[in-house]
């Protein structure tokens, strides 16, 4: 179970320096004179593809929530899939009366995912009481009251 643990706090401490490095690729493209809108498409999409390639690492029980939960927050509401927000899905969300902000996509794309404690609280409540033994096994519970 250690083992277990230490594979998931690498993987979270990786995937924040990879968030850091699409902020910095946000930038290079921005140096490059890209619209908002092209940079925000780049930056979406290695974010979604790298989600997605770190499910592939990701243990099977904490796999199952974190499924559960992109259900809940994403298909559900028609702003994504199983693997995450969709790029419509970001779309309508950072769109006010019908003008898109595409810097909060590109700013969204770039931030960490955050401690595996709010993460893990995170998935207590929208997932429920049921991913409180996986979330202890990782140790992810301590900010669930």
């Amino acid at each position: 179970m250690k083992f277990l643990f230490q594979i998931l706090l690498l993987f979270l401490t990786w995937f924040t320096n990879f968030a850091n490095a699409i902020a910095d690729k946000a930038a290079q493209l921005k140096a490059l004179g890209k619209t908002d809108l092209e940079i925000a498409q780049e930056v979406f999409n290695l974010r979604r593809q790298t989600t997605i390639d770190f499910k592939g690492a990701t243990p099977d029980d904490m796999l199952d929530i974190i499924f559960e939960f992109n259900d809940i927050r994403y298909t559900q509401t028609g702003l994504g899939d199983k693997w995450g927000l969709s790029w419509s899905g970001a779309v309508t969300k950072a769109t006010k009366n019908g003008v898109t902000d595409y810097s909060a996509i590109i700013s969204a794309a770039s931030r960490s995912a955050g401690k595996k404690e709010v993460l893990g609280k995170l998935f207590y409540e929208t997932v429920g009481a049921k991913t409180l033994p996986v979330l202890e096994k990782y140790r992810m519970s301590s900010l669930i009251n």
